[in-house]
Formats: C-alpha cells, structure tokens, sequence
C-alpha cells in the first residue's frame, strides 16, 4: 500500500498504538455498509457508499485524519435501493478514517490513505 518512509511510519505507529485501536463492534449482517476505496490521491474526488439503507436522515458520517486537527461531515443522498452516497476530496497526504453512525445500528468505520497523485496503489 505504502512505499514512502512517511507513510510506512504512520501506518505502522497506527497499527501499533492502543489508544487509537478503537475499530468499533463488527458490522452487523442486517447493519449498514461502508464502501470506499483504500487508497486516493489529494483532491481527487471519489464516491463513499453507505448501504443498508435509504434515509439519510437517519446516517452521519465523519471524515478525519489521524494526524493533525482536519475533519469534514458529510451529508448523503440516496443514490439506489437501500444505498446512499456522497463525493468526498481529502485535501492532504496522510491517513483518514472514515466513521459513519446510523440511528439504529452500531457504527461503521474504515480507513483511507491519500498518497501521491499517479502511485499504483498496488505496487509492492
């Protein structure tokens, strides 16, 4: 996923660190689904998806980087059956978790990384 020594640094203090390990219960069979990609570029757009359900009312999703202070709310409208989305940009290189709550299931979270503009994501 990360080739940079940057990156592999806030990945890993990440992955190692307790207090920020806080994943949330699983997802349940009947809950709400996230879909996003796991890698991005700075200011590109991309869709998040939210399944499960089809009132957006009833959904919050919250965008924040691990480092630093930035965090974005966004709103989502029904884009099919059962499934809503929204087109979000993250402004800068870095790790951001995405953290979408229902009013009647448990949360759902997942982590993005914006890296350099033009890298594979799948390269080794």
């Amino acid at each position: 996923m990360a080739n940079g020594k940057a990156a592999c640094r806030i990945v890993k203090e990440f992955l190692v660190d307790d207090e920020r390990l806080d994943l949330g219960p699983d997802q349940a069979e009947d809950g709400i689904g996230l879909n996003v990609p796991d890698y991005v570029s700075p200011n590109a757009v991309w869709g998040c998806v939210v399944s499960g359900t089809d009132d957006p009312s009833q959904v919050e999703c919250t965008i924040a980087a691990l480092e630093g202070d930035w965090q974005k709310k966004v709103a989502f409208e029904v884009i099919g059956d059962d499934k809503l989305g929204v087109k979000v940009t993250l402004p800068d290189l870095g790790l951001y978790r995405i953290t979408v709550q229902s009013d009647y299931d448990p949360f759902v979270t997942q982590l993005d990384f914006a890296g350099p503009d033009g890298q594979d994501h799948l390269d080794d």
